[in-house]
């Protein structure tokens, strides 16, 4: 997980609704922040995945080309900027557009019951690495 916050205040977040990253990056730890790729790399660095097998889900433009600098799949939240606004490889209006099927073998993220539409990636759905392996196998929903 990457975030601009503070690490104090990103775990406290996240703590509140019981989330526990395998990878935490925020603020603290990089000296160049978004669009720049350095806040995505140790995300996938720490626990050791692909660049390649990672998802950004971002709602701010300027985490969209970091993400793609990165080596990963950007997946855009139309939730604070218009969908217009938002260059990524997929653009979907918020999280509940979205299902995660988290196994052993990784996350396959798709988007729920509609055509993907023109925006959507080749692929069906997008396979990452599991980097969320403290949630128990099964179906998340936003």
């Amino acid at each position: 997980m990457v975030t601009s916050a503070t690490r104090r205040l990103a775990e406290a977040r996240l703590g509140a609704v019981g989330i526990t990253p395998k990878a935490l990056v925020s603020a603290d730890d990089v000296t160049r922040g978004n669009p720049h790729p350095e806040p995505c790399l140790p995300a996938a660095r720490q626990p050791g995945v692909d660049t390649a097998q990672c998802v950004v889900f971002e709602d701010a433009p300027a985490g969209l080309p970091a993400g793609r600098a990165a080596g990963m799949t950007t997946v855009a939240l139309a939730t604070t900027h218009r969908a217009a606004d938002l260059d990524a490889d997929l653009v979907v209006d918020d999280l509940s557009a979205l299902s995660a099927l988290v196994t052993d073998r990784g996350v396959t993220t798709s988007r729920r019951g509609r055509d993907p539409g023109p925006h959507c990636p080749p692929l069906s759905s997008i396979r990452t690495s599991a980097a969320v392996r403290d949630r128990p196998s099964g179906l998340l929903s936003a």
